[in-house]
């Protein structure tokens, strides 16, 4: 029997006994479900061992046993079954602890009764989709998540426990890094790792879709509604409704439709343009930007409403260049994978590999990949060889290392070096300059233009085409 077709039983765990059993009357009124009431931690604690419940909702603020530590008790006695916490406005950075412990959500108050009882369905639908194995983790096959390629001791470690983490959660998450990083791949870890995994995963490049057309991309339009408009349309919101949205590039969302995805965000509401009708989408949003969204918020470039709702739980993947032990395996498992037509590449000799160890890699993973599929298509031989890869990568490495050696050279400098010469390579072609480096055209404008405000270039060469 399955949450739709049986009356759920929730446990509301809240010291204010009075707005406990309001808000229990209230679900039950409105969404049918039944509730019990304790009003400590360790009631609640004694309740879970004593009776079986679908959902907890657990205030944050509880005398002597707080919300976090009832949380973990109740994950410890009854690991699949959705703790929803309860917070106020003032207690968000706690809530979002509370998401990193397991919880399945967090609510603000003052508590609306509809989103309550929202949250508290899908929870429940979410564990009842969820197929599980003895160690308690979902059962997937990973043949198509390999791509997420490092070393034991690399820095990504910890990144992918946290992805494992947070894949079961429902909440909204904001994944931040360098272009070419493979945020879009932690994306896709994180939606297939969840119960939503059977449901779309939808990309939108914000980055690539023009103003004026993001509010008919993102929510619909119907027939009619404005010049061009000869069909009615779907958004990407309903065509990712049970699944997950994946918005590339969020910096690049222009302000009026930030404040139309928040209010989808907060409601789970969208509106065809030209309809008055409303849908609601039950939609997981991950947001990635290589940019900094502080600095981006100070300059009035970006809502800080916005931020908060999608930065419940945050993942900062690093660039390659801090994490240089991922680069052999990395190397080794393109070799491996790309196919070059004609050719059998057995590996790189180590006085190559060591060159490409002391690369900069401002494209950072990307970049790589794309090096070693150009290596492998001029290879001579089966080996990919030390003079070929200096060649590739230019007299850029001894001019480098000498300035790194003396201390001249910051990272930037490096990263404006290889621009630089990636833009000599192709002529000044932009496109050909990104695809080289790894990066997006949006990306290498933004990079060309902080280095002409710096005085580092000529603002001519920011604005050849």
């Amino acid at each position: 029997m399955d949450a739709q077709n049986k009356t759920l039983s929730v446990l509301i765990v809240d010291d204010d006994k009075k707005g406990a059993k309001l808000l229990g009357r209230s679900l039950s009124l409105s969404a049918s479900i039944h509730t019990q009431c304790v009003f400590s931690g360790e009631e609640a604690v004694l309740k879970c061992r004593e009776s079986e419940f679908d959902a907890f909702l657990v205030d944050l603020n509880l005398p002597k046993m707080d919300g976090i530590q009832t949380l973990k008790m109740i994950k410890k006695m009854r690991p699949f079954c959705p703790v929803i916490i309860i917070t106020g406005h003032n207690e968000i950075q706690t809530a979002v602890r509370a998401i990193k412990e397991g919880a399945f959500d967090y609510i603000v108050k003052p508590l609306e009764i509809d989103h309550v009882a929202d949250v508290i369905l899908r929870s429940c639908a979410q564990v009842r989709l969820m197929p599980k194995n003895g160690t308690g983790k979902t059962t997937k096959d990973l043949s198509k998540l390999d791509e997420i390629i490092y070393a034991g001791s690399s820095p990504l470690a910890h990144v992918m426990e946290m992805a494992e983490k947070i894949a079961g959660s429902d909440a909204s998450i904001l994944i931040t890094g360098n272009s070419g990083t493979g945020k879009e791949l932690f994306a896709q870890r994180i939606h297939s790792k969840s119960c939503r995994s059977h449901n779309p995963f939808i990309v939108v490049n914000c980055g690539a879709i023009p103003a004026e057309l993001f509010e008919s991309e993102l929510f619909g339009h119907v027939k009619g509604a404005f010049t061009g408009a000869v069909d009615k349309r779907d958004g990407l919101f309903t065509l990712a409704d049970k699944g997950t949205l994946f918005l590339d590039e969020i910096a690049e969302l222009p302000l009026a439709m930030q404040v139309k995805l928040l209010r989808a965000l907060q409601s789970g509401e969208v509106r065809r343009i030209g309809s008055n009708d409303i849908s609601y989408v039950n939609v997981r949003v991950i947001g990635a930007t290589a940019k900094k969204l502080d600095e981006e918020i100070s300059s009035g470039h970006f809502r800080e409403d916005l931020y908060y709702r999608l930065n419940v739980i945050n993942l900062t993947i690093p660039p390659l260049n801090d994490r240089q032990e991922d680069i052999p395996v990395l190397t080794e498992y393109f070799i491996r994978n790309i196919r070059i037509e004609g050719k059998i590449i057995k590996g790189i000799e180590p006085s190559a590999m060591e060159i490409l160890k002391r690369h900069t890699w401002p494209g950072n993973v990307r970049e790589l990949k794309n090096t070693i599929e150009r290596l492998m298509l001029l290879c001579g031989g089966e080996w990919i060889t030390l003079n070929e890869v200096e060649k590739d990568l230019g007299s850029k490495i001894q001019h480098m290392e000498t300035a790194v050696s003396s201390g001249h050279v910051t990272l930037e400098d490096m990263e404006m070096e290889q621009i630089k010469r990636t833009l000599e390579l192709t002529g000044g072609n932009k496109m050909q300059a990104a695809k080289r480096l790894g990066i997006t055209v949006q990306t290498l404008y933004n990079k060309l233009s902080k280095l002409a405000e710096k005085g580092k270039i000529r603002p001519s060469d920011e604005n050849k085409p």
